[in-house]
């Protein structure tokens, strides 16, 4: 989704070429074929989207793959990036990397002050390995290597697949499937109280080209759109837009996460960046995509 954004982007943009790889045509757990790929161009900037990601039932089941995988890969983006004098490499982590009990919204200096919550660890811990990573480069090489972290993400071409989706594409898969069967109810998991931060892909993209110019520093970034909504609110606009009448049930024996997870974006909305994305109509589009 994130990758496929940028694309969209730099390639209706005049004065860029953008030269993009799948997971299909990039192996970035085989550093030597990161070396050749990214050897072979030299670009002026690296943009790294990959990761292994998935939602609460995705991180308990699978989280080796999770930590191993999202770790080698920025290490060997940054590696390879480092050794062949990349000027410019940018990241993503998202706002898990914060401690499960921190004041709201987040700061980047609340990073490391506290525990990760354990139904996210395995994201969080790689990927503020990943950050810490990237500062130590920018140091040593004054190179501007830099992380954003993001809000919960969703778009054009977000992962429907209910055993790894986050909770926006999973909702809309398990409403409309319920509306496309005729179903009377839809079960959804937890108790609908959390609230969530969330952040169109375009937006996002928006924020980081802003930053691939102008910012200079090696501490991360948050980029949210300080839009919140319940998840029980989100499942009922969800309903609606899909036009379904039957009854939302709420698992309240499965896990709720963080109860809240705000960004504070103060710093790149010091650079003039402003999300414009209208939520409602995005998810009426992601809705049609969807269906």
């Amino acid at each position: 989704m994130l990758g496929s954004a940028f694309t969209r982007f730099y390639s209706s943009s005049d004065g860029y070429e953008c030269i993009s790889f799948g997971r299909t045509d990039l192996d970035l757990l085989n550093l030597s074929e990161i070396y050749k790929c990214v050897g072979e161009i030299l670009p002026d900037v690296v943009i790294n989207c990959a990761g292994v990601i998935g939602g609460l039932k995705f991180n308990s089941n699978f989280s080796s793959k999770i930590i191993y995988e999202n770790s080698l890969i920025q290490l060997n983006v940054g590696k390879a990036c480092e050794s062949l004098g990349i000027r410019q490499l940018v990241n993503f982590a998202s706002s898990v990397v914060y401690p499960e009990f921190t004041n709201q919204p987040m700061k980047e200096s609340q990073l490391g002050t506290g525990e990760i919550g354990s139904l996210v660890k395995p994201f969080a811990l790689s990927k503020l390995m990943g950050i810490e990573f990237l500062k130590s480069l920018h140091c040593r090489t004054e190179r501007r290597y830099f992380t954003i972290i993001a809000a919960n993400l969703y778009g054009p071409e977000d992962d429907f697949d209910l055993d790894r989706s986050h909770v926006l594409p999973a909702m809309i898969g398990k409403i409309l499937n319920a509306k496309i069967n005729d179903r009377a109810e839809v079960e959804l998991l937890g108790d609908g109280k959390p609230m969530r931060e969330f952040l169109h892909v375009n937006d996002l993209v928006a924020a980081a080209h802003l930053l691939i110019q102008e910012y200079e520093g090696k501490e991360p970034i948050n980029v949210g759109s300080n839009f919140e909504i319940s998840i029980k609110n989100l499942a009922e606009l969800i309903a609606l837009k899909i036009a379904y009448t039957g009854r939302l049930v709420w698992d309240t024996s499965s896990p709720n996460g963080n109860g809240r997870r705000l960004l504070d974006s103060s710093r790149i909305r010091e650079y003039g960046w402003r999300p414009t994305t209208d939520f409602e109509m995005s998810i009426a589009e992601l809705i049609n995509e969807r269906g």
